[in-house]
């Protein structure tokens, strides 16, 4: 495949896309890293919710919202890498569960390698990126 990568960034729990912050600083300077493009995913995690009539989000209604964000903002790119970290891997893999279940068997064609990083959250840590 050809073209523009798109990585996308998915946070964890109780953080937010600032957690990529050097890894798109990264990517942004590296200049055998030109065919890529950083995007962030972001959404809420809190850990309760502070308006009883509000619910926290639960997987799925995560895992919906980056089904959109990948098919909106990552519509572009001719393939999709996802990293995520700690409950951001969980959405992820929430995600591509939800793909294959639904028939949509060639989505994840175009989104490969996805990588769950480890560390704590203001320092992920990825192998290969």
């Amino acid at each position: 495949m050809g073209g523009r990568v798109g990585v996308v960034f998915v946070h964890g729990f109780l953080s937010g896309p600032q957690t990529w912050d050097d890894f798109a600083r990264r990517i942004a300077e590296d200049e055998e890293l030109r065919f890529a493009a950083e995007l962030r995913f972001k959404y809420a995690s809190p850990k309760v919710s502070l308006r009883p009539w509000r619910r926290v989000p639960d997987y799925d209604d995560i895992a919906e919202g980056l089904k959109v964000y990948l098919e909106v903002e990552g519509g572009e790119f001719s393939q999709l890498v996802l990293v995520s970290h700690s409950q951001g891997g969980l959405v992820v893999q929430r995600n591509l569960a939800r793909m294959l279940s639904e028939g949509r068997s060639e989505d994840p064609k175009r989104t490969r390698n996805p990588s769950a990083a480890g560390s704590s959250p203001t320092r992920p840590t990825c192998a290969g990126l």
